[in-house]
C-alpha cells in the first residue's frame, strides 16, 4: 500500500475535475461492484460524503425534508450537525440547517406519520456508534425500505462506521435484503487516511453532472481535493 502510494506520487497527485483518472475509476468501479449500487462520488472524509448525499437527495427528489434519527451522529459539518440527532453535538454553533427532522430510533409509527410529499431522504445507520451501539432491527429497516419505495423518498444508508466488512459483510445493509438508494462510507475505506464516498443506484449518476442551479444540472461538488488519486491508489491496493 506505501508504494501505491509513492508510485502513484511521482506520477501526479492532483488533477482537475474535468480529466478522468484511471485509478478512479478503477476503484468507483469496485466499489460499485461491493455494494451492488452503479455510481460513486468521492470525498475527503465521512462527513463530506454525508454532505454530498444529502445534496443529492435534494436535487434528485425537489424535495427539501431529511429525516433521521434521535442518538444518530452524521457528521460536524452544518448539514453533518443537522441531520445528527445528539444536541451535544450542536451547540455552540447557533441556528441548524432547517427541514431536518429527528425520530426515536426503531420507531415505526413515527416514521410513518413523519413521511409526507416534501421528504427527500430517510438518513439511517445501521448501527448507531456514536449513539451507544443502538442496532437496526430487522422489521424496521425493511419497512423503512418499502415505505421510502412507496413514497418516492429515496433511502441513505450512513455506512461510515460500519462499512468496509466491520461488520461481517462488505457494507452492514446487506445483512438485511434491502436495496437503499445511497450509501456513504469513509473509516474502513482509508485506514485513517482522507478519503470518503457517497455511493448511488445507478439512476442517481444524472444528478452529480455540473450545470446550473436547475436541480437536474446543478453540480454536486465540495473541495478542490476531493477524489484524490493518491487516496484513490491506495484504496485500490487496499481492497
Amino acid at each position: 500500500m506505501e508504494h501505491a502510494v509513492k508510485e502513484q506520487l511521482e506520477l501526479f497527485w492532483h488533477v482537475s475535475n474535468l480529466f478522468p483518472q484511471s485509478i478512479q475509476e478503477e476503484a468507483a468501479e469496485k466499489l460499485a461492484e461491493g455494494s451492488g449500487l452503479g455510481c460513486v462520488f468521492f470525498a475527503n472524509s465521512g462527513a463530506e460524503a454525508n454532505e454530498a448525499a444529502i445534496k443529492l437527495a435534494r436535487k434528485a427528489t425537489g424535495r427539501t425534508k431529511i429525516i433521521t434519527f434521535l442518538q444518530s451522529f452524521h457528521g460536524r459539518t452544518f448539514a453533518g450537525m443537522a441531520a445528527t440527532g445528539q444536541d451535544k453535538i450542536k451547540q455552540g454553533f447557533g441556528s441548524m440547517l432547517e427541514t431536518f427532522i429527528h425520530l426515536p430510533f426503531n420507531d415505526l409509527e413515527a416514521l410513518k406519520n413523519e413521511i409526507d410529499a416534501d421528504t427527500a431522504a430517510v438518513m439511517i445507520e445501521i448501527v448507531q456508534g456514536e449513539g451507544g451501539i443502538h442496532v437496526v432491527t430487522n422489521h424496521f429497516i425493511k419497512e423503512t425500505a418499502k415505505l421510502c419505495a412507496e413514497n418516492g423518498v429515496l433511502l441513505i444508508i450512513d455506512e461510515i462506521q460500519t462499512g468496509i466488512g466491520r461488520t461481517g459483510k462488505p457494507f452492514a445493509f446487506q445483512h438485511f435484503g434491502i436495496e437503499p438508494d445511497i450509501i456513504t462510507v469513509a473509516k474502513g475505506l482509508g485506514n485513517g487516511l482522507p478519503i470518503g464516498a457517497a455511493i448511488g443506484k445507478a439512476e442517481l449518476a444524472e444528478f452529480f453532472g455540473p450545470g446550473s442551479m436547475d436541480r437536474h444540472s446543478a453540480e454536486i461538488r465540495l473541495v478542490q481535493q476531493q477524489r484524490n488519486p493518491l487516496w484513490t491508489s491506495f484504496l485500490m491496493k487496499n481492497s
